[in-house]
């Protein structure tokens, strides 16, 4: 795109022409679309600067346009999601939504149904989050000066390209991802020179690897500027968040109300939904500035292999990182199964170690009443200990994890599966097994409890 053009544009702009009068002309000229929408945006950014007393910019700066400032995009921006609540409300109802089904699915989380319930709706809330934030992408693009895209348009369309976008951002991940295994620095360049991906597949149709070569194209020969443009947003939007954050811990401490935990995630999620609609405004808006005069051209093949070599390693990359998390997990629960086997044999030492020492309590108090009150203290390595004791008898029950070991008056040590409660016996806790193979088990175990007794 020649500064002719764009010098011709802001002269009929300032002539008092509308833009589909200019648009026509341009369009009749043999322009795209796309290339006349960037061009006017540039016109319209030199005529407000002019407005506010400053020189316009020069047209190019080594050949290529001057991007906007980053108060400008953030003003521009602010003023055009102020502008579009409707845009805002798409984004922040369903993330609204995903939060406090969220909280209420943690309040019930004892009560399975509910629980259940309340978290199928937070993930039907974020499904419904996904979707909008694809529309939100067609609307942001598509739009031109006073036409507004209906959302029934940009739903269509969602469902149409959902899935491809998909792809655009796992290619996305994984070249970065590949580039970072390269000592950091070409992940961070990667991570620029594909930041446009998403607005190339949305303006020009473009899928896969193709949308982010054209990125990479776009920004090529200015990543420093758009570098220094991305992270001037991110400062500018973190400083807000910041600030933010200080008022509400201030309003908490001042106020003192009990708990504002919810209601502070609810407005952070409102200021994300409008964050949201910024940023991609921003994007937009600097996807344009960055088209202006960029032919669209095959990418260099040197370029495509290395970009296709970068997704190469970023998948094998994360195959790593999955086996090595499914290795960690079977250490981890190895590791346990260790802990158990030797934190039950411990048990059932002491168990044992406990028959002696209720043996030697009945000689020195010719009697096992308050005998628990010495056992008891004897087991080091259970969770739970439960004992009973009378003048002639008594049962001492210690578990740990799944295993329990139980002594009494008559046995020194056992494996069981049921509770001591209020029994002095450890006769009628017999092994799970042996009750499943024989039911009848049971009902003689009772017996003999109770000949015992």
């Amino acid at each position: 795109m020649s500064p002719e053009l764009i010098s011709a544009i802001r002269d009929r702009i300032a002539g008092g022409q509308e833009k589909e009068v200019i648009k026509a002309s341009v369009l009749a000229m043999g322009y795209a679309t796309e290339i006349f929408e960037a061009a006017y945006t540039l016109a319209q950014n030199d005529l407000n600067v002019a407005a506010a007393g400053a020189p316009i910019p020069s047209s190019s700066v080594g050949g290529k346009r001057e991007l906007s400032s980053v108060y400008t995009l953030v003003t521009d921006s602010f003023e055009f999601a102020k502008s579009r609540l409707d845009l805002v409300a798409l984004i922040a109802v369903p993330l609204l939504l995903f939060t406090l089904f969220s909280t209420i699915s943690l309040w019930y989380q004892n009560t399975l149904e509910l629980s259940g319930l309340f978290s199928g709706l937070a993930i039907v809330a974020g499904l419904v989050y996904v979707v909008n934030l694809t529309a939100l992408l067609f609307i942001v693009t598509h739009q031109e000066g006073a036409e507004v895209v209906t959302l029934k348009e940009a739903l269509s369309w969602t469902k149409r390209n959902i899935f491809s976008l998909f792809w655009i951002y796992l290619l996305t991940v994984l070249v970065i991802l590949g580039g970072f295994l390269f000592f950091i620095i070409p992940g961070i360049v990667l991570l620029v020179s594909v930041y446009l991906a998403q607005y190339v597949f949305a303006v020009e149709g473009k899928r896969g690897m193709a949308a982010l070569l054209r990125s990479r194209a776009l920004i090529h020969g200015r990543w420093w500027a758009v570098a220094r443009k991305i992270a001037g947003l991110s400062f500018y939007f973190f400083l807000f968040i910041f600030f933010l954050t200080l008022i509400y811990e201030g309003v908490k401490l001042v106020v003192e109300l009990p708990d504002l935990t919810l209601a502070g995630e609810l407005l952070m999620q409102l200021f994300t939904a409008f964050f949201t609609v910024m940023s991609m405004e921003v994007m937009h808006r600097l996807y344009k500035e960055l088209s202006v005069g960029v032919v669209d051209e095959p990418a260099p093949s040197f370029i495509k292999t290395s970009y296709i070599g970068a997704a190469l390693l970023g998948v094998g990359a994360f195959a790593a990182l999955m086996l090595l998390a499914l290795f960690m997990g079977s250490i981890s629960r190895f590791d346990e199964s260790v802990t158990d086997m030797f934190t039950s044999t411990t048990l059932h030492s002491e168990v044992l170690h406990v028959s002696l020492v209720a043996d030697e309590y009945k000689l020195s108090n010719s009697s096992f009443a308050g005998v628990c009150d010495t056992l008891v203290p004897e087991v080091h390595s259970a969770d739970g200990v439960e004992c009973n004791d009378s003048e002639t008898a008594w049962a001492l029950s210690a578990s740990v994890g799944e295993d329990r070991w139980c002594a009494d008056t008559m046995t020194p040590a056992k494996q069981v599966y049921t509770a001591l409660e209020d029994k002095l016996s450890c006769v009628e806790l017999e092994v799970k097994a042996d009750s499943l193979v024989n039911p009848a088990v049971n009902d003689t175990a009772s017996s003999a409890a109770t000949t015992t007794q």
